[in-house]
């Protein structure tokens, strides 16, 4: 009794908040109030049918039971998956989610009722009280607020593409203009001739930009520090408090959930998470015909692919994330493996000590490089414009 009269006090505390979100155009609430709303319809019709089915069956105490075993299993269920990802920092997520453990015993009763046609003692609950109920359900699915207008916030991207030289660009002078997207992007847009990298690895380097802090304030100088857990919000985190869907796609292996950086993306694809190199040695020699296979038809553009098939099923205004590593040696251009093994073979002799930095070796060997350079700057380019097509699609 005591918990299906705070059921419905969680139902009008619902709709109260939803209702100032929505008013307020506070997309935070109003996501968290519809979410928590979901999943109490999901949990209520789950337990009506397990309840239903087995009420004819049971004595009184145990259809009560039955009543309340599936919407406690689901949104136990969902709060761990939640939990398990890492959202930790959406407090206000946490405290309307973990109420729908009582608001989540209401509309079962109802459609309970509605299944056996059997009473269910409601004498506690009065007509004004029911009246209450209904108006609070109803304003969860009729309100309309401004948040989610069409065309209220522009969709956001942000694109990464590691170990660019400025001298590797078009329109900054880079010979046969290996990018002209980028080049129509810059004659368009805003540029800079201006840049400061935080860090010159992948960890301490994408923190910064995802994060907005410095390496003294992130905690991750190399690559052999993962992120923090108290690190405040990320762009993406930040960006989904205020509505919007998240989506990362990242071939960087070490921009990986593991490390982080999956914190704030509704929907998160790395390469390194998916490639037969991650799985337990028995697993990867079995995997590795068909990965060896796989690689030299799709010509690397993995992240890209993954991307065209998830963007479309994104709602409201979105943020999408896309890290590219092409241009990170050993220069792939989509097409060409046979001077990416030419270049393996170059690098062999770098990490030897054979080529370095203070070590003069032959012209050819430095135009090969150069070539294969740009043919991957080159190729990302091709990429960058086919995704801008898409998310302006």
């Amino acid at each position: 009794m005591l918990a299906i009269r705070l059921s419905f006090l969680v139902a009008l505390l619902v709709a109260v908040v939803h209702a100032i979100a929505a008013y307020g155009s506070d997309a935070a609430l109003l996501v968290a109030a519809r979410n928590l709303l979901w999943w109490q319809c999901a949990s209520a019709l789950a337990g009506a049918l397990i309840a239903a089915s087995t009420w004819p069956f049971l004595r009184k105490r145990a259809q009560w039971v039955a009543l309340a075993i599936s919407p406690t299993l689901i949104v136990g269920l969902e709060i761990s998956a939640w939990l398990v990802a890492g959202n930790f920092h959406h407090s206000l997520g946490s405290v309307l989610r973990l109420l729908a453990f009582g608001g989540a015993f209401l509309l079962p009763a109802a459609l309970l009722f509605a299944f056996t046609r059997r009473p269910l003692q409601l004498r506690w609950m009065t007509p004004l009280q029911i009246a209450l109920l209904v108006a609070a359900l109803l304003l969860q699915w009729t309100i309309s607020p401004k948040a989610d207008e069409p065309g209220d916030r522009p969709d956001l991207a942000l694109i990464v593409i590691d170990a660019v030289q400025v001298r590797a660009l078009g329109h900054m002078g880079a010979p046969l203009e290996p990018s002209p997207r980028l080049d129509a992007l810059a004659r368009t847009g805003w540029t800079s001739d201006a840049g400061f990298s935080a860090a010159a690895t992948s960890i301490p380097g994408h923190a910064a930009i995802l994060f907005g802090l410095d390496v003294l304030q992130h905690r991750a100088p190399t690559n052999d520090f993962d992120l923090p857990q108290d690190l405040p919000l990320s762009l993406a985190g930040r960006l989904r408090e205020q509505g919007y869907t998240t989506m990362g796609f990242c071939q960087n292996p070490l921009v990986s959930s593991r490390s982080g950086f999956a914190r704030g993306f509704d929907v998160w694809w790395n390469w390194g998470e998916q490639a037969w190199l991650n799985q337990p040695a028995p697993v990867a020699m079995l995997q590795w015909p068909a990965a060896y296979l796989w690689s030299r038809a799709s010509h690397g553009d993995r992240v890209t692919l993954t991307a065209r098939a998830a963007l479309p099923s994104a709602r409201g205004p979105l943020f999408t994330f896309i890290q590219l590593l092409y241009t990170h040696h050993p220069y792939v251009d989509g097409d060409g493996w046979a001077t990416a093994q030419r270049i393996a073979e170059i690098e062999s002799l770098i990490e030897a000590g054979a080529i370095s930095n203070r070590t003069s070796y032959a012209a050819n060997e430095v135009a090969s490089l150069y070539a294969a350079y740009l043919g991957s700057v080159a190729y990302s380019d091709r990429l960058v414009g086919e995704m801008v097509d898409l998310l302006s699609s």
